[in-house]
């Protein structure tokens, strides 16, 4: 575990070097925060401060980012209750891991502790898994995992 977390680290670390070089190459603005069209040229950027910029644009590429989806009642205690985020750090795997919702990251961060030997299931409440996806797609998935010990509910 230690060697896969240093391993995404590396892999992030990089990631997040390469755009910072591509953006500084291409002579392209970065602005962090929450964004609103005011106009067609124009975009509100509020930052983390509270401070809000107005920009004016031609071209903008607009990277919102994600972030996990819970219920009431089940939010994130950062123990018991984790994220993809928390989930990307844990330095020891799980015996036994529920997935709440059967999107992409959660397959896949369960598919990797099911590998390394925990006994994963995965809840979903549409009919299917990644649901917002291409149906023959989310068929095809459920097989491979199904092969890989995940339990599918």
């Amino acid at each position: 575990m230690k060697k896969m977390i240093e391993r995404k680290s590396s892999v992030v670390s990089q990631t997040c070097d390469g755009i910072k070089f591509l953006m500084d190459k291409n002579k392209i603005d970065v602005h962090y925060g929450v964004g609103s069209f005011v106009d067609k040229t124009h975009i509100k950027v509020t930052a983390a401060d509270g401070k809000e910029t107005i920009l004016e644009t031609k071209n903008s590429v607009i990277a919102t980012g994600s972030k996990p989806n819970y219920f009431p009642g089940m939010e994130p205690d950062k123990k018991r209750i984790i994220t993809s985020t928390e989930m990307l750090n844990l330095d020891v795997v799980a015996k036994n891991l529920i997935v709440i919702g059967g999107g992409v990251i959660g397959l896949e961060l369960g598919s990797v502790h099911a590998r390394l030997g925990a006994k994963v299931e995965v809840v979903e409440f549409a009919d299917s898994i990644i649901p917002t996806m291409d149906r023959s797609l989310g068929k095809e998935l459920t097989k491979v995992l199904k092969k890989k010990d995940l339990i599918l509910t």
